[in-house]
Order: structure tokens, then C-alpha cells, then sequence
């Protein structure tokens, strides 16, 4: 991940409570999502950072893989693992390959309710050419998108688009009616359809407790257990750090993670939820879980809301 260029890099470890923003992926998230719930962003400069400097990440990534044992830096690692692989495979026989490509008009990709929304200003005919020449029919005009079906029932794979956006939502074992989901997508954008924030206090303040940055991810169970297995997904089963691999034991609802990469930096928050005061871990035992590898880190404690921030430097560049 250090080895990630041409990327806004905000320095962590500074201590204190850092300065929120609301993660886009956010107004994507409806209300009655199925929980655990696991949303994530990838800004795509950094996706096209990585397929640029591929050769130079991996030899990067081998060099560094001590950093990779320090959660705080491998719970970002995982959501951009998830996101690549989730652009890599479920884009494929879409059309829309070439909109995270080096010249592509896509901006940022969301993970949400089992969809893959393409952010930007697309060509909306372009697109939907595009989107045709695989074989996938047009069905409808639905909510300023026009909607695209590829197969039939419960394993069809569903494309809506518009001059804004593009939505990906594949049939399967979590999705039996992919156009019904691909419309509540477009339903809760657009503000037709209440969103997952409205449910629930605890979420809505995981999801605004970090800064933007290039990869932004969140998990979030009302019943809580962040640290117990299967409770700090992340996305995708990659071998790197989650959520539930923390050595902590205080009932956790979620956690939200925040990164941004430079050429020789990785910065990167989180933050944990806990489902009460008394819950809170305590601080030396947090210290010790996260941000043991980083070069300055800080753990402060503000009521129910733990935030852990740390900046890596590059071992390469002998600062580390």
C-alpha cells in the first residue's frame, strides 16, 4: 500500500478527535439492509494508481509485510483488496470495464447491498452502447437511469445508467431479484427511498466520525460482536487483517476505517464503536492491537467512540 502514488495523502497520528465526513458511500445505504452491515469506496485514482505501479506494489508489498501484521494498517488493505477484486470480477460482461480504466470517467466505486455503483460524469448513450454490445437488453426508464437486464429471474445481472452513475447488481444466493435491488440503489440516491441512517444513531456516527480519503469502509451490527469471527468482515475473505481479528474484548457495534496513500505514506484511521462506555476497551490494550507498526500513531477515547490513527512510512525510503 505504500507503494500507491498520485494519491491526497492526510497525515494521521496526531492525537485527538479527528474531523468527520459523512463517507460517500453512505447515500447508497437504504434503509432495511440486512446486518452485519458492510459498505466500502474506493476513490479510483488509487485503483489506477495500483494498476499502474503493479510490478512495483507487489515487490513493495513483499518488502513491507511487516506493516501488513499491524491490523491498522491491514483493515484499509482488505477493503481495497475487496475493491479490487469485486471491480475485477463483477464488471465483467458489463461494458463498463473501460470506466475505471486510465482514461475512464469514473471517479469513485461503492460496495453497497450487494451492488457495485460507478460514480462520475459519464456518457450516459456511450455507456449504455456499451453496455448493450454484451448482449445485456434495455428494459426500462427508471428514475433518470435507463435499466439493463442481462439473463433472466434470479440470475440475471442488472445495469442501470445514468449521465451520474453506473449500477452493477449480479443474481445470486444474497440477491433473488436483482432489478428490485438495483432500483431500491437508484431509489435510496435519489432520495426516493429512506436511507440505512435513519435506522440507526450508531451507524450514522461511525459513518461521519472519519475524513474522507482514498479508501473508506464500514461494518456495523446492531447485535454488536466487531471482535468476535465473522463479525468485522470488511468485505472479502483476503487473509488480511479485519475487525474481528483484534485482540480486544469489549462488545463493539462497528467500525469504520479511513486511508490515504502517497508515494512513501500510508495514513490511516479508525474508529470502533462500542456498544457502551463501560465496554470501552482499555487504552493500553487498544495501543497494543493497533498501530504497533507505524512509525507515530495515537489512541484517544471519546465516550463510546474510539478513534486509532498511525502514519507508515516507507521502508524503502530508510525513514521507517
Amino acid at each position: 500500500m505504500t507503494g500507491l502514488s498520485g494519491c491526497s495523502s492526510l497525515t494521521g497520528g496526531g492525537g485527538g478527535t479527528p474531523s468527520g465526513d459523512r463517507a460517500s458511500y453512505d447515500s447508497w445505504a437504504g434503509a432495511g439492509l440486512s446486518e452485519p452491515v458492510n459498505a466500502f469506496t474506493l476513490d479510483l485514482e488509487v485503483y489506477r494508481t495500483l494498476q499502474d505501479q503493479e510490478e512495483e506494489t507487489q515487490t513493495q508489498t513483499e518488502t513491507s509485510s511487516s506493516t501488513g501484521t499491524d491490523p491498522l494498517a491491514g483493515i484499509p488493505a482488505t477493503y481495497l483488496f475487496a475493491a479490487a477484486l469485486g471491480l475485477g470480477f463483477g464488471l465483467a460482461r458489463t461494458g463498463l470495464s473501460s470506466l475505471i480504466q486510465q482514461d475512464g470517467s469514473a471517479q469513485r466505486a461503492h460496495f453497497v447491498d450487494n451492488g457495485i455503483i460507478l460514480e462520475g460524469s459519464l456518457d450516459a448513450d456511450s455507456v449504455g452502447a456499451s453496455v448493450s454490445e454484451t448482449g445485456a437488453q434495455e428494459v426500462e426508464a427508471y428514475a433518470g437511469y435507463t435499466l439493463y437486464r442481462d439473463g433472466s429471474g434470479s440470475d440475471a445481472t442488472v445495469i442501470a445508467v445514468s449521465g451520474d452513475a453506473a449500477v452493477v447488481v449480479r443474481g445470486g444466493e444474497n440477491v433473488a431479484d436483482p432489478m428490485a435491488r438495483t432500483r431500491r440503489l437508484v431509489d435510496v440516491k435519489a432520495g426516493n427511498s429512506d436511507r440505512f441512517r435513519g435506522e440507526s444513531d450508531d451507524y450514522d456516527a461511525l459513518v461521519t466520525a472519519l475524513p474522507s480519503r482514498g479508501i473508506m469502509g464500514v461494518t456495523y451490527s446492531s447485535e454488536g460482536g466487531l471482535f468476535e469471527s465473522g463479525g468485522g468482515g470488511g468485505g472479502a475473505t483476503s487473509g488480511l487483517a479485519s475487525f474481528s481479528d483484534l485482540d480486544l474484548s469489549g462488545n463493539a457495534v462497528g467500525g469504520a476505517t479511513s486511508a490515504s496513500f502517497s508515494t512513501d505514506q500510508l495514513d490511516s484511521s479508525v474508529a470502533i464503536l462500542y456498544e457502551s462506555e463501560s465496554e470501552v476497551d482499555a487504552k493500553a490494550d487498544i495501543e497494543a492491537a493497533l498501530g504497533g507498526e507505524a512509525n507515530s500513531s495515537s489512541v484517544t477515547i471519546d465516550g463510546r467512540m474510539v478513534y486509532v490513527e498511525g502514519t507508515y512510512e516507507d521502508p524503502n525510503t530508510g525513514d521507517a
